[in-house]
């Protein structure tokens, strides 16, 4: 029994490692899909269907090949999630789920640390569904529209969710640790911008452990302006961040110098090889990707587009990309091109490289895309922003979405640190399609 338990809080030990690598990438930044690495070394997907329900598939074994999709149920009464779930883990392996849905907020508990629990079988029970628990919503109501929700585990293992509503951003958390959870508490707006409905905090709240495991709020400020007589959003990305074991939060602070090019999504963060962070976003008028790097001491550098170095000119669309690392720790970005037929990727060629420096970083290689060339009405075939998680051993898995949102796909490193296989397609159940839409 003891060896048993050893073994087990090994492996749990070793997947909650290869997450802590990936941090800030994968479960707070939702796409068509939100991904995972669960306790039970498995994959694990989700995705929001059309019908306002939650669908799930993860793999059969570690590595390994994959369910087809099942229908996540909830309790009688919960439903109408138009918009992929935020995913976080604590240390344990314990996997939640937040989304909004009808009525605010929800949440549940999806995997113990033993990898079961509300998705111990693919015939789910009503036994099992009880989890999912209504946060409700900010007092302000839904002035503007909930965006998805961010969540995440704060350096004392407790959960901790934000939510942009109109152009404020509510914040719950467990104040602890038997699921207690806190009142709404309104953080606002950035100072010196004009109120909703001229400013909103665009898109969706990003929410992560840095490298010292307090927490990190980026989320983008917008307003409309005036230039050459038509109306632009001027989007800024801004910070707030949590004082160390779960303290309190800083006030609002502008990332970087404003860009030359305005910030046109949500940002994807990883945690870079010297303890920084780095932050990565979707240029809004030029199509590229900007980035910049907060050092230890708090400073953000100004930030600077990432260098295409390709023979071809190469735009992208301006959902954000997808950000993971490799098993040695170098960050690998992935984002659609604006035709919508490859994926571009870019990686650091040498682990311990400063950050985005060139040329320690690759030219973008394209992936052509999992879809037939289209019929020449349809435009885009690839939509949305992909999501990248790493696999029991390491190797980095990536999803997409087509426009038709009836098939999911992935493809996979075929090695460690290295090579990736053809794209693989896990068809939706018929009538029961997903909801393809951009992160931001």
């Amino acid at each position: 029994m003891r060896r048993r338990a050893a073994s087990e809080n090994a492996r749990i030990s070793e997947n909650a490692r290869i997450k802590k690598a990936s941090a800030g990438t994968l479960m707070t930044s939702p796409s068509s899909f939100a991904a995972t690495l669960g306790p039970d070394g498995n994959i694990w997907l989700f995705v929001a269907s059309r019908d306002g329900a939650f669908w799930f598939m993860h793999q059969v074994d570690q590595n390994g090949s994959w369910t087809n999709p099942a229908l996540l149920l909830p309790d009688p009464g919960v439903g109408g999630f138009g918009n992929a779930p935020a995913l976080a883990s604590r240390p344990d392996g314990r996997l939640h789920l937040a989304a909004v849905g009808d009525g605010g907020v929800w949440i549940a508990t999806l995997l113990d640390k033993h990898g079961t629990g509300l998705l111990q079988a693919e015939t789910l029970r009503a036994a099992q569904i009880s989890n999912f628990r209504s946060l409700g919503s900010p007092p302000s109501g839904v002035k503007g529209g909930m965006a998805v929700p961010a969540l995440a585990v704060n350096a004392r293992g407790r959960l901790e969710l934000m939510v942009t509503s109109g152009s404020h951003l509510w914040h719950r958390w467990e104040i602890d640790d038997n699921g207690n959870w806190s009142n709404w508490y309104d953080h606002g707006q950035p100072p010196d911008l004009p109120d909703y409905p001229l400013f909103a905090l665009m898109g969706w709240p990003l929410l992560a452990q840095n490298a010292n495991g307090d927490l990190e709020l980026l989320v983008v400020g917008s307003y409309w302006i005036v230039l050459g007589g038509q109306g632009v959003p001027n989007g800024t990305l801004w910070n707030k961040s949590q004082a160390p074991a779960a303290g309190g939060w800083t006030d609002w602070k502008q990332v970087g110098n404003q860009p030359t090019h305005y910030v046109g999504g949500a940002p994807v963060m990883g945690v870079t090889p010297d303890r920084g962070l780095l932050v990565a976003v979707p240029s809004f008028d030029s199509p590229s990707i900007l980035y910049t790097v907060k050092s230890l001491d708090g400073t953000w550098t100004d930030w600077s587009k990432l260098a295409v170095r390709s023979v071809n000119p190469i735009t992208f669309k301006t959902s954000a990309p997808g950000l993971g690392h490799s098993k040695d720790g170098r960050l690998e970005l992935m984002t659609i091109g604006s035709n919508g037929d490859e994926v571009w990727h870019t990686w650091q060629v040498i682990p311990n490289a400063p950050p985005l420096s060139l040329p320690s970083w690759a030219p973008f290689y394209p992936h052509q895309g999992p879809v037939n060339p289209p019929p020449l009405d349809t435009l885009d075939p690839l939509v949305g922003s992909p999501v990248m998680a790493p696999s029991a051993d390491g190797r980095l898995v990536v999803f997409v979405a087509d426009r038709s949102g009836t098939k999911v796909w992935h493809k996979e490193q075929t090695a460690i640190n290295n090579g990736w296989s053809e794209w693989q397609a896990h068809p939706w159940p018929q009538g029961k399609s997903y909801v393809p839409f951009r992160r931001g």
